[in-house]
């Protein structure tokens, strides 16, 4: 039976069980738990080769217990994006907005939450590290559980669920924390205490493995000062895609040591130990400060109320609902009257702009569009007969010209200049770059071309290089007037 006062918990119950839950390729991992640390020894972790989840949880005895599942790290989109205000509630009503840019597709409906990296000060950016999934992806995994649906309290990304436990067990702000799973890698790069960078690289050929595993590893190595390295091995593991992996760090110089699990391997068995890594994490982020958790849970897919209320319940809504009304109704006078009093300013504020515009502050809408209309036609013809270098849009209709067709190219930036374009972007690979900048070195616009600057990030796919190009533009290419056409030979 659930009641009214279960829409308002904040905590959780002390010394109740709830369900951890994650899938990696065939292999579902279950953790039933108390909700409150620390971990007790009446644990039980199961783990299952089948993908029915319903009948999995059926099979243990499940009823009223709280689920929490643990999304794949090739289900979401993660990205780092900088704000002027450090405000959670601020922060959380625009991101959604703010990432669309950085997602594959605007069609789709995405979820978006995300953790805070460093909050602004004197005048810096929050950074805050966002996680994206698609809802229809929420709505797949949810369906999986059947009657268990509305147990499901959280669908939390890997990345904070591995975060959240291995940053209890390593004392260190820096480190490279390695989990080999079932034919792919998943490594986290923590720097100064938070989430630097991500790679998860799946194995399909040895051959092609080995060559994206170690080109990425050298880059995020190169790139963080070699801090420790830590190997989570799980028993789904093969011996073949152990020792390949064995094989590839002893090639790269890399030295490394086993997770210092200890403490729960008191209790289980090593193989248990480096299974649940991620669940023991989930438990770990459901217990910190809400800033701190990472939930796909949101707007439409909280669970609902189930069940009936009780009298008491339906006085507690009541009372909640004439106190909302209440408070509904003083705001909406407070906003007439604000409204009113903008209302009046404006009108004010038009009056003095067209006295001091047209010499008249209630001059006619018509009168004012025929005095504005001269003007822009005064604009034009000085337009006309200043001498500019270049024509802006044949310039950028030049490079879009001898752009690769096959190459995917993002932007991100775009200056012009007298003289000089430069323009950032993302592409896949470093030869997209030498591939960009050969075919814009044809243009008989361009007088020379340099990369200013190449660097890589994580993406969704794996990582993206990124660029920032200098294009010199050669002098004296249009006519006389402005013109964006090119003078007759």
């Amino acid at each position: 039976m659930s009641t009214i006062t279960d829409l308002f918990s904040v905590r959780i119950g002390f010394g109740k069980k709830a369900v951890f839950i994650e899938q990696l390729d065939r292999n579902v991992n279950v953790l039933i738990a108390d909700e409150k640390l620390p971990i007790k020894e009446g644990y039980v972790f199961s783990q299952y080769s089948k993908n029915d989840l319903e009948e999995i949880l059926a099979q243990s005895d499940i009823m009223k217990e709280n689920i929490y599942f643990v999304v794949p790290p090739s289900f979401y989109y993660r990205n780092v994006l900088g704000f002027p205000f450090h405000d959670r509630q601020k922060i959380d009503g625009v991101i959604k907005f703010e990432v669309r840019d950085y997602l594959p597709s605007l069609e789709m409906e995405y979820v978006t939450d995300f953790l805070t990296l460093k909050e602004s000060s004197d005048g810096a950016l929050t950074e805050v590290l966002s996680f994206s999934m698609g809802k229809d992806s929420i709505q797949r995994i949810l369906s999986r559980f059947g009657r268990y649906r509305e147990n499901v309290k959280a669908v939390v990304p890997f990345d904070i669920a591995v975060f959240s436990y291995v940053s209890q067990l390593i004392d260190k702000q820096s480190y490279i924390f390695v989990d080999i799973q079932n034919d792919a890698l998943y490594v986290q790069h923590i720097k100064n205490g938070r989430i630097k960078h991500i790679l998860f690289v799946r194995r399909q050929t040895d051959a092609l493995y080995r060559n994206s595993l170690s080109s990425q590893l050298l880059i995020l190595l190169k790139a963080s000062d070699s801090p420790p390295l830590y190997v989570n091995i799980r028993s789904s593991a093969g011996e073949k895609f152990r020792n390949l992996n064995s094989k590839l760090f002893e090639e790269l110089g890399l030295t490394w040591r086993s997770l210092p699990a200890a403490e729960l391997r008191g209790s289980a068995g090593d193989l248990q130990a480096s299974d649940m890594v991620s669940l023991l994490g989930t438990l770990n982020s459901i217990n910190q400060a809400s800033t701190k958790r990472v939930n796909f849970l949101k707007d439409e897919y909280k669970p609902r109320l189930k069940g009936y209320l009780r009298l008491k319940d339906f006085v507690i809504a009541g009372s909640l609902l004439l106190a909302l009304l209440l408070i509904s109704i003083s705001n909406l006078f407070l906003e007439v009257r604000f409204e009113r009093s903008r209302l009046a300013g404006l009108r004010r504020g038009i009056d003095q702009l067209s006295q001091k515009v047209f010499g008249n502050p209630r001059m006619k809408a018509s009168d004012a569009v025929q005095v504005l209309e001269a003007l822009e036609g005064r604009i034009r013809i000085i337009e006309r007969s200043i001498d500019r270098r270049y024509s802006s849009i044949a310039l950028l209709r030049e490079i879009a010209t001898y752009l690769p067709e096959d190459v995917m190219i993002e932007f991100t930036d775009l200056i012009i200049e007298p003289g000089q374009v430069k323009f950032a972007g993302k592409a896949k690979t470093f030869s997209d770059i030498d591939r960009i900048k050969e075919s814009l070195a044809v243009s008989e616009y361009v007088a020379g071309i340099e990369v200013a600057n190449t660097g890589t990030t994580g993406s969704s796919e794996g990582f993206a290089v990124t660029f920032v190009f200098d294009i010199m533009i050669k002098e004296n290419l249009f006519g006389p007037e402005g013109s964006s056409e090119k003078p007759f030979k």
